[in-house]
């Protein structure tokens, strides 16, 4: 019974068993159709008999089937037809082991297991399959682990070659960007050579222009002196013609008074002779003397009213506060100024001279236009002003020159009132060219007193009782212009007034300021004039204004001249003339106390004013071509 439950636990079925004679065919994966990378099919596995699918249940007709375990009961009665037809018996794998349960596992005893190894011992051709198939897997499995290492190695081949040929593309491309780097590196400082070369080229070109200029001021100057010279020989010559002339006059006075003295020595013996004539002729003195007498009470009479004009006039003259050496000073330029526009009448009056005037005329005002702010500009314009007046030889039509450059110069008050720095160049080349022609400057002074009298310095205060409106306004120096609205004339307001004596006080204060061993109008005279201004000067609008403009162009200078006293007067200005003008009753004035009040405690006077000094050439334009 145990052997039929074996028998019928390891009966799977009949199948037809293959011949002793057949052979399994050896298979190789390289010559299989539809292979995958491993070796295998990807439809069909391979076939262990020929013409025969794995799992197909059937073997062909000439493979007899082949039975599991012990024969049936059927089977063992025949015995004899199982030999005949070829039934053989087989032991079941491990798999099919694994198909039953485990109840049956447990249930089957020692002795059966034992019995039924024995009986299922697989065949030959089946261990010779088994065989083949272990040597078929372990030979995939090389082929698939050789293929993996070929593969892998050819991985890592690659990722190298791309490794390197990526660390080659960066090295290049480090090289390239250092070369450009390197490139453009040369380039910018090619570049900044050539502008330096360039730079260089201009420097020595504006230096030898420069120094070609100096060498023409040098000449001119140099002329200038002999001419100088001449003329002060001229001068000793006719000084010393002139103190022999004094001499001989004053010979022939002593001997006038000689003579005078020996007649009245001859009249004193006569009067002594008619000593006795006097004393018999005394009544006849006293009748003469009563008559005197009577003629003397006549004269007084009809004397009493002249000197009502006298007074008024002596009240005209306290209404202008002035110093007598500033109203000394300012008719001896009035004087001199009226010489020189004498000595030019006739050119002024002859129509026929009229292009020539024109052409001197246009000739100034270019130049004028044409002064800035630079060192060599200015000694450009010095040149060209001095050969203007240098090429009039005729002293009148070289008067007339001087005459139309100071009143061009003088137009340009307005450019200075808005910018300040304007005056500077200006005033040195004023300055340069006076040295030569001294005339110019007193000119220059002169036709600044008779604009702005601030400028003498002279004011007026206006006392209706002695001066009219009229004579309060020309003393001031207020111009007469035309009223639109009625057709007259008319004074001009005194905003107007004090933006001429803005941009007039200015460049005065730069004239005074250049620092020229040689200035005709230097720095003590802009001292003299600041300090006459504070003695006499009214805390008005006008005097704040004249002020305020005269030491923005000039304190700075002062004070490096004078130090320390300069430093007392502008504590005097602050403690005597700012809360006198704070006291004035105009709107006006207020701006311009704080105006002064902040020059003085600020020491803006410390700081040198902007475009005193002034640049050789204009830098910017180089840049501007580059």
């Amino acid at each position: 019974e145990e052997g039929v439950a074996v028998a019928k636990r390891l009966n799977f079925g009949s199948f037809e068993t293959p011949p002793a004679s057949a052979r399994v065919p050896t298979w190789n994966v390289r010559d299989s159709p539809k292979t995958n990378g491993f070796g295998r099919s990807n439809d069909v596995r391979p076939d262990i008999h020929q013409g025969t699918r794995v799992g197909s249940g059937s073997y062909p007709a000439s493979v007899s089937p082949v039975r599991y375990g012990v024969p049936l009961d059927g089977q063992q009665r025949r015995g004899t037809a199982s030999a005949s037809t070829g039934v053989r018996y087989r032991t079941p794998d491990s798999d099919d082991d694994d198909d039953d349960g485990a109840d049956d596992r447990s249930s089957a005893t020692p002795s059966m297991l034992v019995n039924s190894q024995k009986i299922c011992k697989p065949s030959p051709a089946e261990e010779q399959l088994q065989s083949l198939q272990q040597q078929l897997r372990h030979l995939i499995q090389v082929e698939h682990q050789a293929r993996s290492h070929s593969r892998q190695e050819l991985w890592q081949k690659e990722e190298h070659a791309l490794a390197q040929h990526l660390a080659n593309i960066t090295l290049e491309l480090q090289a390239k960007e250092a070369a450009l780097k390197l490139s453009d590196e040369r380039l910018h400082a090619q570049h900044q050579h050539q502008r330096d070369q360039k730079l260089k080229e201009l420097q020595k070109s504006h230096e030898k222009a420069a120094e070609l200029q100096q060498q023409q001021v040098d000449k001119i100057q140099r002329q200038a002196r002999e001419e100088a010279e001449r003329k002060a020989a001229e001068e000793r010559k006719r000084q010393e013609e002139e103190r022999i002339r004094k001499q001989k006059e004053e010979e022939e006075a002593r001997r006038k008074v000689q003579q005078e003295q020996e007649q009245a020595r001859k009249r004193a013996e006569e009067e002594a002779k008619a000593a006795a004539d006097k004393a018999a002729a005394a009544q006849k003195e006293q009748q003469q003397q009563a008559q005197a007498q009577q003629q003397a009470a006549a004269a007084a009479a009809p004397a009493a009213p002249k000197s009502v004009p006298s007074e008024k006039a002596a009240a005209a003259a306290r209404c202008v506060r002035v110093t007598p050496a500033a109203a000394k000073y300012e008719k001896s330029m009035a004087k001199r100024m009226s010489e020189l526009e004498a000595s030019i009448q006739h050119i002024l009056n002859d129509e026929a001279l009229k292009k020539q005037r024109r052409d001197i005329e246009k000739k100034m005002t270019v130049h004028v236009q044409q002064i800035s702010a630079t060192l060599d500009q200015v000694a450009k314009k010095c040149v060209d002003v001095y050969q203007l007046l240098m090429s009039l030889q005729d002293p009148a039509w070289r008067t007339f020159g001087m005459l139309q450059f100071v009143i061009k110069v003088m137009r340009q008050y307005e450019l200075i009132a808005l910018n300040n720095k304007a005056a500077y160049p200006l005033a040195l080349v004023l300055v340069k060219v006076s040295t030569q022609f001294p005339t110019l400057m007193e000119m220059m002074v002169a036709l600044l007193h008779r604009e702005v009298p601030t400028a003498v310095p002279m004011s007026v205060v206006h006392d209706e009782a002695v001066l009219t409106s009229t004579q309060y306004h020309r003393l001031m120096g207020y111009k007469e212009v035309e009223d639109k609205a009625t057709g007259g004339k008319m004074f001009e307001t005194t905003d107007e007034l004090c933006k001429r004596i803005e941009g007039l006080m200015l460049l005065y204060g730069a004239i005074v300021q250049v620092d020229d061993p040689n200035n005709p109008h230097g720095i003590d005279h802009g001292w003299t004039w600041l300090s006459r201004a504070l003695n006499v000067m009214p805390a008005d609008r006008i005097t704040a204004k004249a002020l305020i403009c005269f030491l923005r162009s000039a304190g700075y200078t002062l004070h490096i001249r004078f130090r320390g006293q300069f430093i007392k007067l502008l504590r005097c200005m602050h403690d005597e003339f700012l809360p006198e003008l704070a006291r004035s009753s105009d709107p006006d004035v207020a701006p311009l106390r704080t105006l002064l009040a902040h020059y003085l405690t600020r020491t803006v006077y410390l700081q040198e004013p902007e475009g005193r000094a002034m640049p050789r050439v204009d830098i910017s334009s180089f840049f501007d071509r580059d």
